[in-house]
């Protein structure tokens, strides 16, 4: 359990830092999924 405790702490010490990054992952696997409907969108228009 002292792992859990120290990767706890690490989290607490560089947690924006990792939020943001888990912002930026998620925003950009939204934009990896949109873009080819966006693309057969204006294809198929």
């Amino acid at each position: 359990m002292s792992v859990a405790r120290e990767a706890k702490d690490e989290f607490k010490k560089n947690g924006r830092f990792y939020y943001g990054i888990s912002l930026l992952y998620r925003y950009s696997l939204c934009n990896l999924r949109q873009v080819p409907k966006k693309l057969t969108a204006e294809t198929k228009d």
